[in-house]
């Protein structure tokens, strides 16, 4: 019976975390402020005790206490929406890491951010060398925005007045071996011309880790590999 009582709390708390998660919105870990990180470890925190605690008037209290906490953060958005120094304190504010081609150490001590990071941060935004970086700056979320040097931005269609036709999403055609029929189906194709499609290209569908498939017919297949990258980055 005690197992049972557990699990109902387990879930009620549950329930009650997801809905006062959605009052707040949804956000992304790597947008969270410091405010909001503080209150989803607090929120974690009560609900487990909530889950475990044998006593009715806790699960109450811990209810409460969560509550609080969201009026509380909610508080905290309508003061930051409407006041600039609140939300710069709350929220934080930008901080140049790079500018024009030089390094400013000491706001990277101010980001708490350290070069290692930064150069990763940099080869996810595809930037595998910083002499194509201009401007970088470190967001309050965490994030990094990055301005390219202007001989190495990307030539966009407007710059040589091309005009192109509309792109739309393509279907996750196939995922580790299995092809995902309704995605293909949905995009005006069957199983069998995907299957035609790799039959061409002398590739099995056991073989593929990943494919797409664009509304023109366009099948983008990755094959699995078993072979290892050569390890320059350590």
């Amino acid at each position: 019976m005690i197992y049972l009582y557990a699990a109902l709390k387990s879930v009620f708390s549950v329930v009650v975390l997801f809905l006062l998660t959605k009052m707040m919105g949804r956000r992304q870990v790597s947008q969270l402020s410091l405010f909001d990180y503080v209150n989803g470890i607090s929120f974690g925190s009560i609900a487990a005790e909530i889950a475990i605690s044998r006593n009715i008037e806790d699960v109450f209290i811990g209810t409460v206490a969560m509550a609080v906490y969201t009026g509380v953060a909610l508080l905290f958005d309508v003061i930051s929406n409407h006041s600039i120094k609140a939300r710069r304190f709350i929220e934080g504010v930008p901080i140049i890491l790079v500018e024009h081609g030089k390094i400013y150490e000491k706001n990277f001590s101010r980001a708490k951010i350290d070069l290692n990071e930064f150069l990763m941060s940099m080869r996810k935004e595809g930037f595998f060398d910083l002499d194509e970086v201009d401007t970088a700056i470190f967001e309050p979320n965490g994030m990094i925005s990055v301005l390219p040097k202007a001989d190495r931005e990307p030539v966009r269609a407007c710059d040589l007045n091309i005009n192109r036709e509309e792109r739309s999403l393509c279907a996750v055609a196939i995922i580790d071996g299995k092809i995902m029929e309704n995605n293909v189906k949905n995009v005006g194709f069957d199983v069998k011309y995907v299957e035609n499609k790799l039959k061409s290209a002398k590739i099995s569908a056991d073989d593929v880790f990943y494919a797409s498939l664009s509304s023109n017919g366009k099948l983008s297949v990755y094959s699995k590999t078993k072979t290892k990258p050569n390890d320059i980055l350590e």
